[in-house]
């Protein structure tokens, strides 16, 4: 209740005694605030009673509370609040700002608020202060401050108009906070990152870069200026960049992030266009809601593999060459000699000899097949963009031929590799497989399959042997064991130009390797 009937008994005969009326703030319960008033009710004969009324002010007490709650905030915030005239002399100084900034509020009441800024930038924030006051927006900016103790420090700093209740500009309200720790901090990581060999570039949730060092630089030709804000799609190749930004549409609506983790080699593309090959490893940055791309780049290194798998072609096919014009030579005289000496031993009479002649006849003859095929193997097929397809096809009907095995040659649709050196990798790719799958697979049945597949050239040798052990298959990190030569080599031919590798035992047996290679011309 409001007023019980005893207190307004009471209060209605101390007014009608004094004449004078009673006013009272009382509150209902927990939620309204009113002004209570007790006037007295006169007549021409004086008074004879009083009039209660109620009005209810609890907007105005809420009001009061929340400019003093707001005003107990600002008090104590760690940030430095100044309350200016339209001059810029200070008026108000919070705690924040006597911690900050080390002046008293009543040496800064002395103050106008341009003395904080440093030599060189007093007319900058005098001109800053002078357009708010004109009623300008001006947005958060970074500062520099002079404390009372003489150091600089850096600040992150916004400037607002105040009006009055008429609405006429009255004050300027100034909230800085020091980020001098944050700024020494970030030029530190600044310093590390324009050191890093390697370059480093950072871009937002929605592709947009955000920071480029200074290898980064070096590397693409961009300077951080004019890169910094544009999509990362600029850094690869024009084809491949619809396939980046599906990949950032894909990853927003389903968080599935496949590039990161694990180091990838792909093409980048410089500012000239120029297309080159990098080694990227990408993080998530969670904190931050930004994506670390590390970027090495493999020019040197896949020149040094494609001069290393050159003088390994050449030394076989040297080997080979001497297989075919010696050693098979050499064979086959040996073999002539077999059978002439079986043949004197049969006109002689002696049975025995001849057939231990006829043997060793035999035994020559098969020596001499294998070195043939062993020739054969390592004298490289004439291959280039055109004909591999051809060559490949050679090649199946080849071992179906020397070995009895199925092997089969799938070509779904005309493709075209890019390049003589890219299709001579790719056929000594399944030349390798098609061995192992003969010599270790036990295979009775191999596919050879050249085709396109997204945009990319997929080269598939699948057998139903044995299959590799689980040792020989991929680590959780997706590389080769050291100690398979054969997987390795394919491999390394395999990112010679460009390509992603792949081993794996499929659900029904056997093995199948895969070779991904993009399609595009190679400088």
């Amino acid at each position: 209740p409001l007023l019980t009937e005893q207190a307004l008994a009471q209060q209605s005969q101390q007014v009608m005694a004094t004449g004078a009326p009673l006013d009272k703030e009382v509150r209902s319960g927990e939620s309204r605030w009113y002004l209570r008033r007790i006037l007295p009710y006169r007549t021409a004969e004086g008074p004879i009673g009083v009039v209660v009324t109620f009005i209810d002010f609890t907007e105005r007490v809420e009001a009061e509370l929340q400019s003093r709650r707001f005003a107990t905030v600002l008090r104590d915030s760690s940030d430095a609040i100044a309350l200016l005239d339209l001059n810029g002399r200070i008026t108000a100084w919070n705690r924040g700002a006597e911690t900050i900034y080390r002046y008293s509020e009543a040496d800064a009441l002395k103050m106008s608020f341009h003395e904080l800024a440093t030599e060189d930038s007093r007319e900058r924030t005098l001109e800053l202060v002078q357009r708010v006051a004109r009623g300008e927006v001006v947005s958060g900016f970074e500062a520099q401050r002079r404390t009372k103790d003489g150091r600089v420090i850096d600040v992150w700093a916004t400037v607002t108009l105040v009006r009055d209740t008429a609405g006429r500009p009255a004050w300027l309200a100034t909230t800085e906070r020091d980020i001098s720790v944050e700024r020494r901090s970030a030029q530190q990581i600044r310093a590390i990152l324009d050191a890093t060999p390697d370059a480093v570039v950072t871009i937002d949730q929605s592709g947009k870069i955000v920071t480029f060092n200074q290898s980064a630089v070096r590397l693409f030709g961009y300077s951080a200026e004019e890169i910094v804000g544009e999509g990362v799609g600029i850094l690869v190749p024009p084809d491949e960049r619809p396939r980046y930004e599906t990949y950032l549409a894909r990853y927003r609506q389903t968080r599935e992030a496949s590039l990161i983790g694990a180091p990838r080699e792909v093409i980048a593309c410089r500012k000239d266009g120029t297309l080159f090959p990098i080694r990227l490893s990408v993080i998530e940055i969670v904190d931050l809601g930004l994506f670390a791309g590390f970027v090495h780049d493999m020019t040197a290194a896949k020149k040094l593999q494609e001069d290393i798998l050159n003088i390994a072609m050449l030394e076989q096919q040297r080997i080979g060459q001497e297989l075919h014009d010696g050693t098979q030579q050499e064979l086959t005289g040996l073999g002539l000699l077999a059978r002439k000496l079986s043949e004197d031993w049969q006109r002689k009479g002696s049975q025995a000899q001849a057939s231990l002649a006829d043997r060793l006849a035999s035994g020559i003859a098969q020596a001499n097949l294998h070195v043939r095929s062993l020739a054969h193997g390592l004298v490289p097929v004439p291959v280039d963009a055109d004909t591999l397809p051809a060559a490949l096809g050679e090649l199946a009907k080849s071992i179906q031929t020397d070995y009895g095995l199925a092997c089969q040659f799938e070509y779904p649709e005309p493709v075209r590799v890019d390049n003589a050196t890219s299709a001579t990798h790719l056929y000594r790719i399944a030349q390798e497989a098609v061995a192992n799958a003969v010599k270790h697979a036990k295979a009775s049945a191999i596919s050879i399959r050249l085709a396109p597949a997204d945009g990319d050239l997929v080269l598939e040798i699948a057998d139903n042997g044995v299959g590799i052990a689980p040792g020989k298959l991929p680590h959780e990190g997706g590389k080769l064991p050291h100690d398979g030569v054969g997987l390795r080599l394919m491999e390394y031919r395999c990112a010679v130009i460009g390509g992603q590798f792949a081993v794996r035992r499929p659900e029904g047996g056997g093995t199948l390797v895969t070779c991904t290679i993009p399609r595009r011309g190679r400088a």
